[in-house]
């Protein structure tokens, strides 16, 4: 029970940090969360970018995940794959333009079943 009690965190009050008598410390304190519209539209996000990334290729994928995830430089990517540089930098482009027209394309049936289903 000791040891639970001595893990607990600490609070201090605001106004213990000054000292009395000096003028008091402005804080502003930001709310750091989403709020649940947030929440929302990054989830969607995601799924958007899940589904558009199914329908590409996996030399495509490859690229996008190496540059983007890993945070490779298209030269550190180019070493990886074993691939001259302009080879990469043009799989890059198609990938992003085609994922780009994939979800684009997600968006616009999602929109046409509503307004048919309104």
């Amino acid at each position: 029970m000791r040891l639970r009690a001595s893990r607990r965190k600490r609070e201090t009050s605001l106004d213990e940090l000054t000292e009395p008598g000096e003028a008091r410390a402005r804080f502003h304190l930001v709310e750091t969360r989403l709020n649940p519209e947030q929440e929302y539209l990054s989830k969607e996000g995601r799924v958007l970018l899940e589904r558009g990334l199914q329908k590409l290729r996996p030399l495509y994928v490859e690229v996008l995940h190496l540059r983007n995830v890993q945070e490779l430089s298209a030269t550190e990517t180019a070493k990886m794959l074993e691939l001259p540089l302009g080879t990469v930098k043009a799989r890059l482009h198609r990938a992003r333009t085609k994922l780009a027209r994939h979800v684009q394309s997600i968006v616009t049936r999602k929109r046409h079943r509503r307004s048919v289903g309104n």
